[in-house]
């Protein structure tokens, strides 16, 4: 039996809610399901609403706060992240527990499932079959968390709307703490086309941007992004043997880099 509960944090995505929590029943034994909903308007859904532990309303919540608030309304030892948006495979959860309940080094406090996105887009289908998306471990989308250990280091800021998974693990990893990525866990984000995921994309270089002010590291994060946005899109497009994907990866590391820059502080 796992010592599990579960986290959704929502955002007018009621159907995408209502289809991951059909999923998550049939796949997924929990002890508390805590939804927390910043929507424009509250869920009237009766059968979500029924399933769930906790529902929690804010419509002023940004995501850092958003994740916090569903860490202290949980109880149990671990706690599983799933946006609303995601896909989980029928092993997902299992290789999460697993990895992070069976882990030999006690310093690992979080793991992170590996998302893929575009698989409604051939090309993007590539591009993640051989790259891991966003980042050195961290997806506060798919990520299970000891909830003693990580509120000990004062969980996630609810100051950050995007990027709180990337400052979380700077923080994690000042303490001596590990957040590890679990390529077996796989699940698919629901993105609907390249357009919303260069939107997404400028979001989380506006979130890397809060992470590395708060962390005090922004030249490093600077240097990095750009040296990700000169080289990676060269690197997958001689892996892939495919002119698209250095085109797609230009344009998503492009995006990722203009929201890092215009990110409002």
């Amino acid at each position: 039996m796992m010592d599990l509960d579960l986290v959704v944090c929502t955002k007018n995505r009621h159907e995408l809610l209502r289809q991951l929590l059909k999923q998550i029943k049939m796949l997924t034994p929990f002890n508390r399901l805590v939804i927390v909903d910043s929507s424009d308007a509250p869920l009237n859904h009766k059968q979500i609403l029924e399933d769930s532990t906790v529902y929690i309303y804010d419509p002023a919540a940004k995501l850092g706060h958003a994740r916090q608030i569903g860490l202290e309304n949980c109880r149990s030892k671990y706690v599983l992240f799933v946006d609303d948006k995601i896909e989980l495979s029928p092993s997902c959860v299992a290789a999460l527990y697993t990895a992070l309940d069976a882990s030999k080094d006690e310093n690992v406090v979080a793991v992170s499932g590996n998302v893929l996105i575009g698989y409604n887009d051939s090309v993007l289908k590539k591009l993640f079959s051989c790259s891991r998306p966003f980042g050195e471990g961290e997806n506060g989308g798919l990520a299970l968390l000891n909830r003693e250990e990580v509120l000990a280091l004062g969980g996630f800021n609810r100051t950050i709307h995007w990027g709180e998974d990337v400052e979380l693990r700077q923080r994690l990893n000042a303490e001596g703490k590990k957040w590890s990525f679990i390529p077996e866990a796989v699940a698919s984000c629901r993105i609907s086309s390249f357009v919303e995921l260069l939107t997404k994309m400028k979001k989380h270089g506006s979130g890397c941007r809060h992470a590395a002010v708060l962390g005090g590291n922004s030249l490093k994060m600077s240097l990095r992004l750009v040296g990700r946005t000169l080289i990676m899109p060269l690197y997958y497009g001689f892996k892939t043997e495919d002119p698209r994907v250095f085109g797609y990866y230009s344009l998503m590391n492009l995006c990722l880099l203009y929201g890092y820059l215009r990110a409002d502080l």
